[in-house]
C-alpha cells in the first residue's frame, strides 16, 4: 500500500492495463511467471515466448498458428515448463474465482459446492473431471450420461456414452470444430484410461505418480 492507505499498482501491470486483448493475456502471464518463479532462471524463454505469440499470430492464424511456432522450438526444455505453468495458471485462475465465489456466498449463508478438488493429483481422465469444475461435470453426468444408460448395457454402449458425453461437452464449451475435436479426444481418452484401470497390470504395476504425470501431460498439452 501506498502513503494514505491507497494501493500502488506496479508500473508493469499499468502498462498491461493498455494492451489489446491477447497481448494483454499473454504479458500477464509472463508477469506473474516472472514474479513466482524467478528462481528458475527463465526469464530469457519468456521474452522469446512473447515474441512468437504476438496479437498476429491470434488474428491470423488463431491458435493453431500459436500451437505451430511454439512446436518449432520444443526442443527448448524451457518452453515445456513455460507451457506446463500455464496450465496451472488456468487452473489457478479457474479454481480461485470458484473459491472467491464460495466464499463471498458464504458471508450471505448461501452453501455453495466445492468445484476444484485437486484435479491434477487424478489417475485416469474420468476421474479428472470428476475433480475439475464439479459443478460442470455434475450436470453432464446427470442429465447426459446418466439418461444414455450408464454401465449398465455393455461395454460398447458404455464407451458409446462416455463419448457422446464429452464430445456433447465440447460442443458447450463453443460452437466449433475445434470443440467437439477436444471434447472427443477428452472421451476417447476416458475410454483409454477405463479400458487400462481394467487389466491387472496397469492397476498393479504402473505407478500412481506415472499415471498422475500422464493424466497431466494429456490434459495440458
Amino acid at each position: 500500500l501506498a502513503a494514505g492507505g491507497r494501493f500502488r499498482i506496479p508500473a508493469q501491470v499499468r502498462i498491461i492495463g493498455t494492451m489489446n486483448t491477447a497481448d494483454r493475456s499473454i504479458a500477464l502471464v509472463d508477469h506473474a511467471l516472472r514474479r513466482r518463479f524467478a528462481f528458475l532462471q527463465l526469464s530469457p524463454s519468456y521474452d522469446a515466448l512473447h515474441a512468437h505469440f504476438s496479437q498476429r499470430d491470434f488474428d491470423a492464424g488463431g491458435l493453431v498458428s500459436v500451437l505451430k511456432k511454439a512446436n518449432d522450438t520444443i526442443g527448448d526444455p524451457n518452453y515445456s515448463i513455460g507451457i506446463s505453468f500455464f496450465t496451472f495458471q488456468i487452473y489457478f485462475d479457474f479454481s480461485g474465482y470458484s473459491d472467491m465465489a464460495i466464499g463471498l456466498a458464504t458471508i450471505f449463508a448461501i452453501k455453495l459446492p466445492l468445484n476444484f478438488d485437486s484435479p491434477f493429483k487424478s489417475t485416469n481422465i474420468s476421474e479428472f473431471w470428476r475433480r475439475w469444475h464439479i459443478s460442470l461435470s455434475t450436470w453432464f453426468r446427470d442429465y447426459v450420461y446418466i439418461p444414455l444408460g450408464v454401465n449398465r448395457r455393455g461395454s460398447w454402449l458404455t464407451y458409446r456414452n462416455l463419448l457422446v458425453t464429452f464430445v456433447i461437452s465440447g460442443l458447450w464449451h463453443g460452437a466449433a470444430w475445434t470443440f467437439i475435436i477436444w471434447g472427443a479426444l477428452h472421451g476417447l481418452g476416458a475410454m483409454l484410461t477405463r479400458r487400462l484401470e481394467r487389466a491387472d497390470w496397469y492397476r498393479t504395476r504402473v505407478p500412481k505418480p506415472v499415471k498422475q504425470v500422464a493424466v497431466f501431460l494429456f490434459v495440458g498439452f
